[in-house]
């Protein structure tokens, strides 16, 4: 992929540590999933929507929450 101004390819051989790698380690050797990002944007943007109507904070983040967990278990 060509991204005008961006180095990362040169930066990982080039630099001092600029790119830096970490290992979750499990001890149990599970696979341990991770939040699909498309869930959290999803999530994010209703609760967005949700403090521009005028709803209680709490009340959004919940309903955040609540709406990224589901969106992650039926894989959407």
């Amino acid at each position: 992929m060509n991204i005008p101004g961006f180095t990362g390819e040169a930066s990982l051989y080039n630099s001092d540590a600029i790119y830096q790698t970490s290992a979750l380690a499990s001890n149990t050797q599970q696979v341990i999933p991770q939040s699909r990002m498309t869930c959290a944007f999803k999530a994010g943007r209703l609760a967005g929507r949700c403090l521009q109507l005028g709803f209680d904070h709490q009340d959004c983040m919940g309903a955040a929450a609540d709406f990224n967990d589901f969106c992650n278990a039926h894989d959407l």
